[in-house]
């Protein structure tokens, strides 16, 4: 084997090794980023239910407050009538 074939064997499995290190190079990178893809899908998905969960936690705050203030408005209603009904009753023991 002379010098010049040598050199063309020796280039020959550097171009080898280049591809298949660039061909792995590739791969890598593609799994990195599918990863990347689905660890952002999870961290979005995660995040729109701790919105959600949010939403729903302050609708039931909203929702209680009002029920709070309608049972509170209907009681005082309730209180005024019967303060009326005793003022009405005074009256008439008066006559």
């Amino acid at each position: 084997m002379d010098s010049k074939e040598a050199q063309s064997q020796i280039a020959q499995m550097i171009s080898f090794i280049a591809s298949e290190a660039q061909d792995r190079a590739n791969e890598i990178q593609k799994k990195g980023e599918e990863e990347f893809s689905i660890e952002v899908h999870r961290l979005i998905t995660e995040q729109k239910e701790k919105v959600r969960q949010t939403y729903e936690k302050k609708v039931k705050q909203i929702e209680t407050q009002y029920a709070i203030a309608k049972s509170m408005a209907i009681n005082k209603q309730r209180l005024e009538k019967i303060k009326a009904r005793q003022e009405v009753m005074h009256k008439i023991e008066g006559d």
